[in-house]
């Protein structure tokens, strides 16, 4: 699941003056499916901006439709990406309650074992209930970067237009 997004992009910062007569140095925009700029931190969509403009360079795509800039029509994933705001807003009160209930459940738990009692499948269970929430709240942001890292080390690349044809390397 992404969310929608209109990525126009120019092959570099001269292209942007000259054909949309952008004045701030700028050599792109990404903008929300309604006409809204997409982020709120321009250095994030820069740094996007960029990756698109590389994966464009390697695939060839500058030469092979033989203009300096396109308008792609875009899922962004993940779709937390955008909504990073509102996952810490809606959903870490949701981790929080878990956090805490988990913290107080885990000692019972342990001290039925202690007393004999079987529940080491709900221990072991439980315990990794509660790293788990713990990760949620305290690391949304690590696992957004762990993601983005694990992409970047793929070492992915799109194929040249022409000599593959469009779509994924097989």
């Amino acid at each position: 699941m992404g969310s929608r997004a209109v990525v126009v992009v120019c092959r570099d910062r001269d292209v942007a003056r000259t054909h949309f007569g952008v004045i701030e140095d700028e050599a792109g925009i990404i903008y929300t499916r309604t006409g809204r700029r997409f982020f709120d931190d321009a250095k994030l969509e820069a740094a996007l901006l960029s990756r698109v403009r590389a994966g464009i360079d390697r695939a060839g795509l500058w030469e092979d439709l033989s203009t300096d800039w396109l308008c792609l029509d875009c899922e962004l994933m993940p779709w937390s990406a955008k909504a990073q705001a509102l996952v810490r807003s809606q959903y870490a009160s949701v981790g929080g309650a878990a956090t805490a209930a988990l913290a107080a459940t885990l000692p019972v738990i342990e001290q039925a074992a202690a007393r004999g009692a079987e529940v080491s499948g709900l221990l072991e269970r439980t315990r990794e209930q509660s790293l788990l929430a713990r990760r949620f709240v305290d690391g949304i942001p690590t696992l957004l970067l762990a993601r983005r890292v694990h992409r970047e080390s793929s070492g992915r690349t799109l194929p040249r237009s022409r000599e593959r044809g469009l779509g994924p390397r097989r």
